[in-house]
Formats: structure tokens, sequence, C-alpha cells
């Protein structure tokens, strides 16, 4: 018989499929409860830099000379 408390084993269960996320530029591991997670079209960044990093990673443009 462990020493474990029933009640937090069971929730730690429950929260621990939905409490983790992926920063889908840098793949950092972002936990529930992060503050400023950018959530664009479905997908999750860690911060403001990523998103733009990703945007422009993924943007279609082309390049010019004036």
């Amino acid at each position: 018989m462990g020493l474990e408390n029933p009640l937090v084993t069971n929730m730690d269960r429950v929260n621990m499929p939905n409490s983790e996320k992926e920063c889908e530029s840098c793949h950092e591991t972002l936990y529930s409860g992060y503050e400023d997670v950018k959530l664009h079209e479905g997908e999750y960044f860690c911060d403001e830099e990523c998103l733009k990093n990703h945007l422009l990673e993924n943007a279609t443009y082309e390049e010019v000379t004036l």
C-alpha cells in the first residue's frame, strides 16, 4: 500500500494530458498556468518572438531589389 493521496493522484491523471502544450516555433514545453502564451490558428507559441518567427518562416513572400 502506497502513501500517495488518491485525490492528488487522480487529479494528476486527469490534468496531465491537457496541461502541456508545445511551442510550434522553438518546441519548448508550455505548462498549464504559463502567462502570455500566444495562440494563433490553433497553434501555441511561448512568446511574441516565436510567433513572429513562425509567421515569417511560413509566409509566402519574395525578396526584391528596388
